[in-house]
């Protein structure tokens, strides 16, 4: 039985994103009842960095309803980093790390960035994230992405970065257009 109330490994599926001296951790999964809270502990970050995912069990009755959950955590970093390793309640798991320019994030982060059309920034963050900038609006978000794969983690990365900028993201998949993105965001 779990212990509520304390820290104890959890379950999920990690992704891992990097950009300049930034690394964003990503944890998906279910949890048996709703009311869990997430959170990532560092081991270490000279060589490969390695981490450790724990939830804390809620306290009280909770529904027996299974709710599924995502946690996103940054870390400074130095250097580019290729792997990740994160342990969990079934082990230690190598996680890839997908890196974007750090030099195209700065660019839509930058003052001037204020001057240009909501839109051209909106392409500016999406292109930063998915390495790519030689797509039309009306291309899907898996059809943009180069950097790595279209899939949640890549999703939650670019909603992230969205926010940062926006304030607020749409809800976003890979099938969603660049145009939406950009209409829901500049309308």
């Amino acid at each position: 039985m779990a212990s509520k109330g304390k820290p104890q490994l959890c379950r999920g599926s990690y992704t891992a994103h990097q950009i300049g001296d930034e690394l964003l951790l990503i944890a998906t999964g279910v949890h048996p009842t709703p009311g869990f809270k997430e959170f990532f502990k560092v081991k270490s970050l000279s060589g490969v960095p390695a981490f450790a995912f724990f939830c804390i069990h809620p306290e009280g009755i909770q529904p027996d309803v299974i709710t599924p959950f995502q946690h996103h955590e940054r870390f400074l970093v130095k250097g580019p980093v290729e792997k990740v390793m994160i342990e969990d309640v079934d082990g230690a798991h190598e996680i890839k790390v997908v890196r974007f320019p750090k030099a195209a994030m700065a660019a839509v982060k930058a003052e001037d960035a204020e001057e240009l059309p909501c839109g051209d920034v909106v392409r500016q963050i999406i292109g930063a994230w998915a390495g790519n900038n030689g797509f039309s609006d009306d291309q899907k978000l898996s059809d943009v992405f180069l950097q790595g794969p279209c899939n949640n983690g890549a999703i939650s990365a670019l909603a992230n970065a969205l926010k940062d900028r926006f304030g607020g993201a749409p809800t976003m998949s890979c099938s969603t257009t660049v145009a939406s993105v950009v209409e829901a965001l500049c309308e």
